[in-house]
């Protein structure tokens, strides 16, 4: 079968057919594989020389490519094949002047299927030629440097060389020549973007200096000779002092003089440019004379051996020689510490560079050995007043000398000072003196001690309730800061009687003395005698308040009044842990305090007196506790309106324990003792009942009893004004608070009206008297609901 559309595998199955009868299904598989393919791609340009690299982005993974390129006219390549990757890198050579294409036939494979071939055209352009180079000559230094090179037809230039010399111009100038203008410049040129391959040319622009020379130093009347290094083809030209000038290459001066000294300078000249100049120092030296040695002889062991020589001129090499093979160079050499080795003679010898004359002479040395102290002491620590006595080595025939910084000084070899004090501590210095030698500085330190002085402090005055005496001794100087305390009395030190800033606490014996003394001592002195301090305290009486004995008061007692007594102290201040008030200020003993209504409901009060005025005793404080007792509760009631010769049971509402009860006056009442009394009704009258419960404390309430009288209404009145019944009085409905009072006529209208009845009607209405007749009233007394009507007349 052919299948070129099949991109998928596929299964086959064959059967067999025999007289009718078909065999089973045998399979086969045939595995299907797509052709690759890839569109041909662009071709390229590439230089001769240059390797090009080509990539192939392949239309199926697993896709192997074969390339293939046969031999081409004009690359130098031979032909490539079986390459089999997708990248190829390759250099192509073109040996011609003209644009060379070169194919590649490229065949790509993808699991076992050969796809059709494709092309890849590379343009291989030839490289330019190396260009040739040429400059101006000669080249001197300080003149320029014309470069040149043929011209291309669409080349770029770039020009290369030393100091970092670089021009894009075909024929550049170099300006400014030096000598570091010398070395490779280099030409490259770029045509259709291919670069040639360097021409190089090796340029030297200037001429090297001559190595000047001479057979300096030399000595005067001998010949002085000049040299300069040999450069081909050159001409020399030499300077120096006095005027001298030569063209030869090594000239010479005879005789020589001191004015001949100095810088000689030559140059070489070549092809007409002047080189570099080169320089030499000639030194015309003068025979040495004799000198004259001396020497800071005699000297002492460890001091300077100091040579001199004098009397020499310049240029002058010196060489000493002495005992224990001294050696020196210098003109005025030294030996720094000088040792009985050193004594002896140094000889000097000088001479001149470039003469052969010398001279030499010599000086004798003597070394004295300095004097030692081996030792020196002093018998400090010392205290103030003491003696001091300082000690040296004895050294037979020497002298001493004893000296300070700050002018102490003495010529003996054991000096004593008497009654020291502390500015004599200090460092003391001696030296000794013997053969004219002064030994080293021998030192000793003195130590000085300042007397240690004790101050218990000052007298004090505590209080026997506040007895604790705070101590602040001191103990100043040096011998000692430690001390001890004591006393003359029974009490105790805290936290020890070796602190200086204890305290003492008197027992009960010292406060009944009321005084005792107190005595710092020092302790531990080293040199110094001991030390100590007295101090008196004077132990005064407690102060004592007293607030008097506790007290009971009733809750509608308004008023607690305070008498306090204080003794040993200036006064007493009062407080208080209520919330209530003193009717007084300031701190007087006798005060008036109000209870709050908390107060009262707490049930209790206590105030304190404080002393004052205390000086150095503690305050003290006496407590006295008020207990307010709780009051009964009484409401008599509301006020009662009865009639005449009416009985009536009062019911106070009360409240309280153990109460009793009292009826004042007790007038028109069955009893004055109980809490409910009958009363009858006579008069008015207004009742106290007191109501006294626990503690004894009562309260008092009022009721008011208004018994009321039947009132006589008028039927008739005559106003007139002549002052006899010109109203219609009704004189007891005044005790009827609220009666209510109307008036009618016959025919209905209200012509009188009043709410209480405290003025009388005067028979008008609307401010007009009216006609005698006969005119009806109601009236409600606005008490049990009673109402009374009748008929009244009026009579002119």
């Amino acid at each position: 079968f052919t299948s070129p559309l099949l991109t998928a595998d596929i299964t086959y199955y064959v059967q067999s057919t025999v007289n009718g009868c078909t065999g089973p299904r045998s399979p086969a598989l045939v595995k299907v594989s797509g052709m690759p393919s890839i569109t041909s791609p662009t071709a390229g340009e590439v230089c001769s020389d240059n390797a090009f690299t080509y990539l192939i982005a392949s239309n199926r993974p697993g896709t192997t490519y074969t390339w293939n390129r046969s031999v081409v006219t004009g690359i130098s390549n031979p032909a490539s094949s079986r390459h089999t990757d997708s990248i190829i890198t390759e250099v192509l050579n073109n040996t011609t002047v003209n644009l060379v294409p070169v194919i590649y036939s490229i065949v790509p494979t993808s699991n076992g299927c050969t796809g059709d071939p494709f092309f890849y055209t590379a343009s291989v352009k030839p490289t330019p030629i190396a260009p040739l180079i040429s400059n101006s000559t000669p080249i001197c230094a300080g003149t320029p440097i014309n470069l040149f090179t043929t011209t291309i037809a669409g080349a770029g230039y770039k020009w290369s060389g030393p100091k970092g010399f670089s021009s894009t111009l075909q024929n550049p100038i170099v300006t400014n020549v030096t000598t570091a203008s010398a070395g490779l410049y280099k030409l490259v040129v770029t045509v259709n973007n291919c670069t040639s391959s360097p021409s190089v040319k090796n340029i030297a622009p200037v001429i090297a200096a001559p190595a000047a020379a001479s057979n300096s130093p030399i000595c005067e009347l001998t010949t002085l000779r000049l040299t300069a290094g040999g450069l081909a083809g050159a001409t020399y030209n030499w300077t120096g002092p006095s005027g001298f000038s030569s063209a030869s290459q090594n000239p010479s001066i005879t005789a020589v003089k001191n004015s001949n000294a100095g810088v000689y300078y030559v140059t070489a000249s070549i092809a007409g440019c002047t080189g570099l100049t080169d320089s030499v120092i000639v030194t015309v030296n003068i025979p040495p004379t004799a000198p004259f040695v001396s020497s800071n002889s005699p000297v002492c062991s460890s001091d300077n051996i100091t040579l001199k020589a004098t009397n020499v001129s310049s240029n002058i090499i010196y060489q000493w020689s002495g005992p224990s093979g001294f050696s020196s160079t210098d003109r005025a050499p030294s030996i720094a510490v000088a040792k009985k080795t050193n004594e002896g003679a140094y000889n000097l010898t000088v001479s001149t560079p470039g003469c052969a004359i010398t001279h030499a002479s010599s000086v004798n040395v003597l070394v004295n050995q300095k004097p030692n102290i081996n030792s020196i002491s002093n018998n400090s620590p010392r205290c103030e007043g003491d003696t001091l006595i300082l000690n040296s080595t004895s050294l037979p025939g020497a002298s001493f000398s004893w000296n300070t910084l700050s002018g102490y000084g003495a010529s003996i070899q054991n000096p004593r000072l008497n009654n020291i004090t502390k500015a004599d501590e200090q460092t003391y210095r001696v030296v000794a003196f013997l053969n004219g030698c002064m030994s080293d500085t021998a030192i000793t330190k003195v130590s000085v001690v300042k007397s240690s002085v004790a101050n218990a402090g000052n007298n004090s005055i505590v209080c026997a309730n506040n007895a604790t005496v705070t101590l602040s001794g001191m103990i100043t100087g040096e011998d000692t800061q430690a001390g001890i305390w004591r006393s003359d009395g029974k009490g105790a030190f805290l936290p020890d009687n070796t602190s200086l800033f204890a305290r003492y606490i008197p027992d009960q014996n010292d406060t009944l003395k009321r005084k005792v003394t107190l005595t710092l001592q020092t302790t531990n002195n080293k040199v110094c005698p001991v030390s100590s301090s007295n101090i008196a305290v004077n132990i005064t009486p407690a102060p004592k308040a007293n607030a008097g004995p506790d007290y009971f008061v009733c809750a509608n007692d308004s008023l607690i009044n305070l008498q306090g007594d204080i003794i040993h102290a200036g006064g007493g201040g009062w407080s208080f842990s209520g919330s209530g008030s003193f009717q007084q200020t300031g701190s007087s003993l006798f005060k008036t305090y109000t209870p709050s209504r908390s107060d009262i409901q707490k049930g209790a009060v206590s105030f304190y007196l404080v002393s004052t005025g205390n000086g150095d005793c503690l305050a003290v404080r006496d407590t006295v506790k008020y207990t307010i007792q709780p009051i009964p509760y009484v409401n008599a009631g509301n006020d009662l309106i009865i009639f005449e010769k009416e009985t009536v049971r009062l019911t106070p509402f009360v409240k309280g324990e153990g109460l009793q009860f009292l009826w004042f006056p007790s007038s028109n009442l069955s009893s004055d003792t109980v809490r409910n009394p009958i009363l009858t009704g006579k008069s008015n009258q207004e009742y106290t009942v007191r109501v006294t419960g626990t503690g004894s404390c009562s309260v008092e309430d009022k009721i008011f009893i208004l018994v009321l009288e039947p009132f006589i209404i008028p039927n008739i009145f005559t106003p007139n004004g002549d002052g006899v019944y010109d109203v219609w009085s009704i004189p007891q409905l005044a005790n009827y608070p609220g009666a209510l009072v109307e008036v009618f006529t016959r025919t209905g209208q209200k012509i009188f009206s009043t709410v209480g009845y405290s003025r009388p009607w005067d028979g008008s209405f609307k401010g007009k008297p009216l006609p005698v007749a006969t005119y009806y009233y109601m009236i409600k007394p606005n008490f049990k609901n009673l109402l009374f009507s009748g008929s009244v007349t009026i009579v002119r």
